[in-house]
């Protein structure tokens, strides 16, 4: 199985498949050509590719062949044009599947051709089907292939789909609920004022893995809590492990669960400026929850831990809270004890970019500035780009 994204593989990571004969599975399937023209080739590939995503994601690769499920020599495909092959095929799964999935498309560089790999995410908003022609099924796949769902395995992914999102939603509001009461896993927290981040691996939800949670609380391989310049103090508890200040009262804390959720909970974002100020610096708060994302995802992909992951962020404890430009310039007050944000789903490793995550944040950054009467976050262009820079974290 190739170990890094479709875009940065290589040759060499084809050649390795053949040489530690990597065979066809549930993740990973080899084709020879790339996808023929006719109806009946095109509902192929598309069911290959669905199969894929109701599963639990994996790699199409063209331009290899195998015998008995095992990779024997790297052929190329016959692709002139790779852009205009590419194009054919993106618009053939935009248009030849429901709902559309996440996927990444490469080409790789070889001495027989070029290759064509297909990294296809596990979809957690499916199952999808195949829509061409008004072919109208649905395929998922085992250790043998792709085969196609009857009613009773539809029954079973639809249900699963919602029971997923259903259990998220459950576990935030629990956990919001205990941070507002005082029965989060820091006490003495410095204000009743506080922002929680939280981010939720799908796969949290559908394994039994914990981590290994030791390297969180070292340096430079842990994680600093939010808002805090060194990695802090750290213990461990029965749900996992945390990290905070250290001082009391806790001005900020993260708390890792041994399933690879993040719980980060801050009150320094919320601490007055100056004399009884009841603001948010709407400029420090973006920076500061697009960078500390950034940064969790990243520790989060040091331990394997798979996309997509759901982000999402509240506040309590802010009625009479006002959402600020600068010192000067605050808005209408926030007429309400919590406020949970929109949430924004990551897909994939390539999405962990600071632009990229303010631009899952916009719609939670614009809810916020609803609550204060305002149209919307003023730190983003018309065409969407974000204009602030993220906070770093060490």
């Amino acid at each position: 199985m190739l170990k890094k994204p479709a875009s940065q593989a290589t040759e060499a990571d084809l050649q390795l498949l053949i040489t530690n004969s990597v065979s066809e599975r549930r993740n990973i399937d080899y084709k020879r050509d790339l996808p023929g023209t006719t109806d009946g080739e095109k509902k192929e590939f598309l069911a290959d590719v669905s199969s894929f995503a109701n599963a639990i994601g994996g790699f199409l690769i063209f331009g290899m062949t195998e015998t008995g499920g095992l990779p024997t020599a790297i052929t190329g495909t016959k692709a002139v044009d790779c852009d205009r092959e590419a194009q054919r095929i993106e618009n053939l799964l935009a248009t030849g599947l429901q709902p559309r999935i996440r996927y990444e498309l490469a080409w790789i560089s070889t001495v027989q051709g070029p290759v064509l790999l297909i990294e296809i995410d596990k979809s957690f908003v499916g199952p999808h089907r195949v829509i061409l022609g008004d072919h109208g099924h649905f395929y998922a796949r085992n250790s043998t292939g792709k085969y196609r769902l009857d009613v009773s395995d539809l029954r079973q992914a639809f249900g699963a789909s919602a029971r997923l999102l259903d259990r998220i939603r459950e576990f935030h509001a629990d956990r919001l609920l205990r941070v507002a009461r005082e029965d989060a896993p820091v006490p003495n927290l410095l204000t009743s004022a506080r922002v929680v981040l939280h981010i939720v691996p799908l796969s949290a939800f559908d394994s039994d893995d914990q981590l290994d949670l030791r390297p969180l609380l070292r340096t430079p391989t842990g994680l600093p809590p939010m808002e805090h310049g060194s990695i802090g103090v750290g213990s461990f508890n029965y749900d996992g492990a945390i990290v905070s200040t250290g001082f009391s009262p806790v001005a900020t804390y993260t708390h890792v669960f041994w399933n690879g959720t993040i719980e980060a909970v801050d009150t320094m974002l919320l601490a007055p400026w100056s004399g009884p100020d009841l603001v948010i610096p709407g400029q420090s708060f973006e920076e500061c929850i697009v960078g500390y994302t950034f940064r969790c995802l990243s520790f989060l992909e040091t331990f394997g831990v798979a996309y997509p992951m759901v982000l999402i962020v509240a506040l309590v404890g802010v009625t009479g809270y006002r959402m600020a430009l600068n010192q000067y310039s605050k808005s209408a007050p926030i007429d309400r004890d919590a406020i949970s944000l929109p949430r924004a789903v990551i897909n994939s490793a390539f999405d962990n970019s600071t632009t990229s995550l303010a631009t899952l944040f916009k719609p939670a950054f614009d809810r916020l500035w609803h609550s204060c009467g305002r149209a919307g976050s003023p730190h983003f262009e018309t065409d969407g780009t974000w204009k602030l820079t993220a906070k770093r974290y060490p």
